[in-house]
């Protein structure tokens, strides 16, 4: 990613208060041990030229460990405040490790949209972003954890026409792909380019990757790290475990 795009793309000064003229999505992207559950609340705002303006509203993230992981009773009690916080949001998130969650959250009359990650649909997921990204269509606040992981993280061509995000041993993408999520939810019907691209026209990262089993876009090993999240959570389970409740914004 270009530094200049991304720094471009950093309008906003903080998490955004719900807004009843505005369709707010939730991406959810669940991650129990080694990787991180990032919960993102976003909008569209129509702008000339070409597309949406996908506009960055709030990011959630929790870290667990392999002695402490993520609870999936305060995922859903997070996912339940959240959606409820922005106007009952539709939540999408990959099935893979929360199948019970979706159907506890459906129970509580939240909306939630399953979308399985698949080397097709995580391509569609990436390109959207880099398109977003490029054409400076994205509002984002000044996080420096965000950034630093959408700087890292890039399109690899896993077999012709077939792409998936990437990054190096050791880095993250949670908080990329709940944006992409829900930046995708948001985008793929509005007749523009974005959300249905299958060969953008734009410069890809070029050597071939052999696509993962499973959640292709995963690498094996991630290190374990503190907890994070937004002001609005509150666990009921922390005092049971290690990392306590939230006391700052994840949008600094």
């Amino acid at each position: 990613m270009d530094p200049d795009d991304l720094r471009a793309c950093v309008t906003l000064d903080g998490p955004q208060e719900f807004n009843a003229r505005h369709r707010y999505v939730i991406g959810l992207d669940l991650g129990l041990k080694n990787d991180r559950t990032v919960m993102t609340v976003a909008h569209a705002e129509p702008q000339d030229g070409g597309g949406p303006r996908v506009v960055l509203d709030r990011i959630t993230v929790l870290q667990g460990s392999r002695k402490n992981p993520v609870q999936l009773a305060d995922v859903e009690l997070l996912a339940n405040q959240t959606s409820r916080a922005y106007g009952h949001a539709r939540i999408r998130l990959d099935p893979w490790q929360a199948v019970g969650l979706a159907q506890r959250l459906r129970d509580g009359g939240v909306s939630v949209e399953e979308w399985s990650f698949t080397a097709q649909s995580v391509g569609r997921l990436g390109q959207t972003l880099h398109l977003l990204l490029r054409d400076h269509r994205l509002a984002l606040p000044d996080d420096e954890d965000l950034l630093n992981e959408l700087m890292t993280v890039r399109l690899r061509e896993s077999a012709p026409g077939v792409y998936r995000l990437d990054h190096d041993s050791g880095q993250h993408d949670d908080r990329a792909v709940s944006l992409g999520l829900a930046a995708l939810a948001l985008t793929e019907h509005t007749g523009s380019n974005y959300g249905g691209v299958s060969n953008p026209k734009m410069k890809l990262p070029g050597r071939w990757v052999p696509a993962h089993p499973g959640r292709d876009r995963r690498t094996p090993t991630r290190p374990a790290a503190s907890a994070e999240s937004s002001r609005m959570f509150t666990p009921h389970s922390a005092r049971r475990r290690r990392y306590s409740a939230p006391t700052g914004s994840a949008c600094r």
